[in-house]
C-alpha cells in the first residue's frame, strides 16, 4: 500500500502529485510534463513498482521496461524516472542541435548557390 512515508520522499519540486489510490501513485514530472503511474507490486517478498507512462494527459499508459535496480522500492521507481527524464530531454537537445546544423548547413548551400549564380550573371 503507497504509504505517507512515500508521498513525503517524493521531491515536489521535481513532481507533481497527481493522484494517490491505495496501490497506485500518479505523478507528473515537471521537467518534460509526462505522466507517471507507479504500481505497487509484491514478489517473492519485495515490494516493487510497475512504471507505466504516458506523454500527454489524454495518451495512452504504456509500461516501461525495467533496467537494473528500477524494479525495487519507491526509490528505485522515483530514481528511474528521473534517469528517463535526463535521457529524454538530452535526445531533444540534440534533435534540435541537429535540425540547427541541418538549417545552417542549406544556408550555406543556398548562399553558395546565389554566388555562383551571381558569377555568372556577370560573365
Amino acid at each position: 500500500m503507497i504509504t505517507s512515508a512515500d508521498i513525503s520522499s517524493i521531491d515536489t519540486s521535481y513532481f507533481e502529485i497527481v493522484d494517490v489510490k491505495d496501490y497506485t501513485l500518479t505523478l507528473r514530472s515537471a521537467n518534460t510534463g509526462h505522466y507517471w503511474a507507479l504500481l505497487e507490486r509484491i514478489a517473492n517478498g519485495h515490494r516493487t513498482f510497475l512504471i507505466s507512462h504516458r506523454h500527454h494527459e489524454k495518451d495512452p499508459y504504456h509500461f516501461q521496461k525495467i533496467r537494473g535496480s528500477a524494479g525495487g522500492g519507491i526509490d528505485a521507481a522515483i530514481e528511474y524516472i528521473m534517469h528517463h527524464d535526463e535521457d529524454f530531454i538530452s535526445r531533444l537537445r540534440e534533435k534540435g542541435l541537429r535540425r540547427e546544423r541541418r538549417r545552417l548547413e542549406r544556408l550555406e548551400r543556398q548562399e553558395v548557390g546565389d554566388e555562383f549564380m551571381r558569377t555568372l550573371r556577370d560573365e
